[in-house]
């Protein structure tokens, strides 16, 4: 069965599961939801153990089966070997320490970017944001695999976990690339080098996707019920998203007076490219033939596109009052001219609501429902959930 074919029958099953099905693949843009997306060459440099405050001993009613309670947050480890950490338990689940090491490397540079003064309390801000997500993750899977278990087809199951797998085959390729490691021995060696594994790596991108797949078939009939007086009221409510200041795009070839006997003649030469620009020729063949500036290095394109911001000032005038498509008459500088051609033009106001606009207010407004009905469910899950934070 090829990609395509099995993510039909994914989404379709995870539809079931989810309580939606339909005759239709289901498609909604991801929100919110994390995602293992990248190594950091300078991971390594910032992940010694990470103290993250306990959000409180529980929360919500216990669950059917009781939670182990441990006094400390190592299990036992064989001879010689490191003791593997618990941050959380959710339902009597552990997440381990190593997980959010491995959920903090996507992180890294936002870490690195900080002022060195701040850098230490921003890791311990963005440490707990990612635990809490590695939370919601257990939850959401957590109540993926019951759901699947009460619909008694273990094939569902398997069918989850196929895709997921080849996702991860996927994100480790793209990994590899990225960091030039083809060779499983260097790439494995260079994991470490980063306090990561590959293994980790699978294993984060495998539930991710799997929790992804199972989220986006539940916030999808929502998504769906978007109709056009709902487009209409978000584009009246919010008129500064759509708000448009004047602007136009152009070309520009110079013309150097200095290269020519005298300025009728570089003025002669400026009209005889005028002239050959609005008879259609290739502008930037043009700009790359005849211009003695550096738009050429631009394929023609003129600097600034609002106003104040285009070079030369000269020019400003004439470029708002063509037409896309027009070649403006020649701007005399009194060292050589510029001739301008305008590509785009917008003007100030209000966008109107045409089709395009109506595809990206729908755009914006799926987001919206996204990212509130995942945190809708999320957080019915932790009402009805026992976690255990454990501080470092």
């Amino acid at each position: 069965m090829d990609r395509q074919a099995c993510r039909a029958v994914l989404i379709g099953a995870a539809c079931a599961v989810a309580g939606c099905l339909s005759d239709r693949p289901c498609k909604v843009r991801e929100a919110a939801l994390p995602d293992a997306r990248g190594v950091h060459a300078e991971a390594s440099t910032l992940l010694p153990p990470m103290p993250v405050s306990a959000t409180g001993p529980t929360r919500g009613q216990a669950p059917e089966a009781p939670v182990t309670k441990v006094s400390a947050t190592e299990l036992p480890p064989p001879a010689g070997q490191v003791a593997v950490k618990i941050r959380a338990h959710v339902n009597g689940n552990p997440i381990l320490e190593d997980e959010l090491r491995e959920a903090m490397v996507m992180r890294m540079g936002e870490v690195l970017a900080m002022p060195e003064a701040r850098r230490a309390a921003f890791f311990q801000e963005v440490a707990g944001r990612e635990l809490e997500r590695l939370i919601d993750r257990e939850l959401i899977l957590q109540e993926a695999m019951q759901k699947i278990k009460e619909l008694k087809r273990p094939q569902l199951l398997d069918q989850l976990k196929s895709e997921a797998a080849k996702e991860a085959d996927r994100r480790i390729k793209d990994v590899k690339a990225a960091t030039k490691k083809t060779n499983d021995a260097e790439f494995k060696a260079f994991m470490q080098q980063q306090g990561l594994s590959v293994d980790g790596l699978r294993r984060q991108t495998e539930r991710n996707f799997m929790m992804t797949e199972y989220i986006r078939n539940l916030i999808y009939p929502s998504v769906q019920r978007i109709n056009l007086q709902q487009v209409r009221d978000f584009y009246d409510e919010n008129p500064e998203l759509f708000s448009r200041t004047d602007r136009v795009k152009w070309l520009d070839v110079f013309i150097d007076a200095s290269r020519f006997p005298d300025y009728d003649a570089a003025r002669r030469h400026a009209e005889m490219v005028a002239e050959r620009a609005r008879a259609g020729e290739d502008f930037a063949a043009l700009a790359k033939q005849f211009d003695h500036g550096d738009s050429s290095l631009r394929n023609g394109e003129g600097l600034g596109q609002k106003r104040g911001e285009i070079k030369p000032v000269q020019a400003e005038g004439v470029l708002f009052t063509l037409k896309p498509g027009e070649v403006g008459p020649l701007i005399d500088l009194g060292f050589g001219y510029h001739v301008v051609k305008v590509v785009e033009r917008d003007y100030a106001g209000l966008e109107p609501f045409d089709t395009q606009c109506q595809a990206r207010v729908r755009e914006k407004l799926r987001g919206q429902i996204a990212e509130r009905e995942y945190k809708r469910i999320v957080d019915d899950l932790k009402r009805r959930a026992t976690i255990v934070v454990y501080p470092n």
